[in-house]
C-alpha cells in the first residue's frame, strides 16, 4: 500500500507545516509584543530624561528663553522633527501664532510663522492634550493641524495658568515605524510634555504674583512719599519756624528742638524705607550707588578721611527687599560705630566680589575692639549680626594692625 503511506506522509507534513506556521506566528507575535514593550520602556526613559532636564533649567522668568529652551529639549529627547509654541494671536479669539519653532532637516519651517492656527473651541474648553498617532481617528480639526504643520503624528498640549489657556506646546514627527522597533508617540510622551507645560504654567503664575508685588510696592512707596513724608517734613519745618520765633522761651525751645530732631530722623528713615520699597532699586549696583550717596552725605561735615573702594564693573545681581535693606543698615551701623566709638581718623569702605559671594569691609584706624567687648557690646552689634543671619550672610570683627575691620559677606 505505497499510495496509502505516501498520503499519510503528506498528511503528516501538512500537519507539521500547520504547527510550524502557528509556532512561527506565535514567535513573531511574541517578538512584536516584546518590541512594543521595549519601545514603551524606551519612550518612558526619554520622557523621564526630558522631565529630569527641568531640574537643571534655571527659571529666569524670561519666557522667550523658557519657550526656546523647551522647544529644543523636546526635539532632542523625543527625537521629533518639529516642536513649537502656539501663542495667542492679537485680537483674534481662538487663533494662535506659531513661535519658537525648532525643526530638523526634514521639516521646512520657513512658512509656519505666516499663518495663524485656529483652535476649535470644543477642544480648547477640554484643556487636555491631543495625541495623534497611527491609531488615532482623524477628525477635521486633526486634519487641519496636519495640513498646517505638515506633521501627521503629534502631541498638542495646553499651558494653563490661572485656569486659562495661555499657549500650546506642539511637537511631532513625520513618520512612524512599527516593526520590531516601534516608534510611535504614546502616553509617556504626553506625560513628559504635560510636565513641561505644568512647569511653564507654574513659572507664569509665579511671575504674575511677582508683578503684583512689584506693583503694590510701587504704590506703597508712592503713598508714603506723598502723604506721610510730606506731613513729617511739614512738622520739621514748622518746628524750626517756631524755634526761631520763640528765642526767649528756653523750655519751649528745648521741646521744639526734640521735635525737630525726631522729625528729621523720621524723614531719613522714611527715605530709606521708600528707597527699599522701590522695585527699580533691586540690584547690587543700585545698592552701592545709594550707599555711596548716603555715606558721603554723612561724612561731608566731619573732619575725617573717608574713602570708598567699590569695583568699577558690578555684575547684575538681583537683591531682595530684605537683602538690600539689611546690607544698607549694617553698613550704616558699621560706619557710625567707627566714627563715634573707635576714635578713628580714617575710615575705608570697600567691597570685594567673587564668583560665590560678596564681602563688604569697614576698616578704621581707631583704638580697636577686644573680643570680650564684641561679645558683650550693645544691641547695635547684636542687631548687625542678626540682620546678616536673616539674609543668610555672616559678619565678623577682625583686629587689624591699627584699628578694626568689620567684614560682612552674603551669597547670591
Amino acid at each position: 500500500m505505497p499510495d496509502d503511506k505516501i498520503i499519510k506522509l503528506q498528511q503528516e507534513v501538512a500537519y507539521y507545516k500547520i504547527l510550524l506556521n502557528e509556532l512561527s506566528g506565535a514567535v513573531v507575535s511574541r517578538d512584536y509584543k516584546v518590541a512594543e514593550m521595549n519601545n514603551e520602556i524606551r519612550q518612558m526613559q526619554t520622557g523621564f530624561a526630558l522631565i529630569s532636564a527641568l531640574n537643571k533649567f534655571k527659571p529666569i522668568l524670561v519666557f522667550e528663553e523658557i519657550f526656546d529652551h523647551f522647544s529644543e529639549e523636546i526635539n532632542i529627547h523625543l527625537q521629533n522633527d518639529l516642536s513649537l509654541v502656539l501663542l495667542p494671536a492679537d485680537k483674534m479669539s481662538g487663533y494662535f501664532a506659531p513661535a519658537f519653532i525648532k525643526g530638523n532637516l526634514v521639516v521646512d519651517a520657513t512658512g509656519l510663522t505666516k499663518e495663524n492656527i485656529f483652535i476649535e473651541s470644543s477642544f480648547a474648553r477640554q484643556k487636555t492634550s491631543l495625541l495623534v498617532n497611527s491609531q488615532t481617528a482623524i477628525t477635521p480639526f486633526i486634519e487641519l493641524l496636519i495640513n498646517s504643520f505638515g506633521i501627521p503624528f503629534f502631541i498638542l498640549t495646553p499651558i494653563i495658568a490661572q485656569e486659562k489657556v495661555i499657549a500650546y506646546l506642539f511637537t511631532g514627527r513625520k513618520t512612524e515605524t512599527i516593526l520590531f522597533a516601534a516608534a510611535r508617540l504614546m502616553k509617556p510622551d504626553v506625560n513628559a510634555i504635560e510636565a513641561i507645560a505644568g512647569v511653564i504654567a507654574a513659572l507664569k503664575n509665579q511671575d504674575d504674583q511677582f508683578q503684583l508685588i512689584v506693583k503694590e510696592r510701587s504704590r506703597i512707596s508712592s503713598d508714603m512719599h506723598d502723604e506721610i513724608g510730606s506731613g513729617i517734613t511739614h512738622i520739621a519745618l514748622l518746628s524750626e519756624l517756631i524755634q526761631t520765633q520763640q528765642k526767649d522761651a528756653p523750655d519751649l525751645k528745648k521741646d521744639i528742638n526734640i521735635i525737630t530732631t525726631s522729625a528729621r530722623k523720621l524723614v531719613q528713615t522714611m527715605s530709606e524705607i521708600i528707597w527699599a520699597l522701590n522695585p527699580q532699586n533691586d540690584t547690587l549696583e543700585n545698592l552701592l550707588a545709594y550707599i555711596r550717596e548716603q555715606s558721603h552725605q554723612y561724612f561731608e561735615s566731619m573732619e575725617m578721611q573717608f574713602n570708598i573702594e567699590f569695583p568699577d564693573e558690578v555684575p547684575v545681581i538681583k537683591l531682595s527687599n530684605a537683602e538690600r535693606r539689611n546690607l544698607y543698615l549694617v553698613t550704616r551701623e558699621a560706619l557710625n560705630n567707627a566714627m563715634k566709638h573707635a576714635g578713628a581718623t580714617a575710615i575705608l569702605l570697600k567691597l570685594e566680589i567673587t564668583k560665590m559671594n560678596s564681602c563688604f569691609s569697614v576698616i578704621d584706624d581707631g583704638k580697636g575692639m577686644s573680643l570680650a567687648k564684641i561679645k558683650a557690646d550693645s544691641n547695635g552689634l547684636v542687631n548687625m549680626k542678626r540682620r546678616m543671619e536673616d539674609i543668610g550672610g555672616t559678619i565678623e570683627w577682625i583686629p587689624v594692625e591699627k584699628g578694626t575691620q568689620v567684614k560682612y559677606c552674603f551669597t547670591f
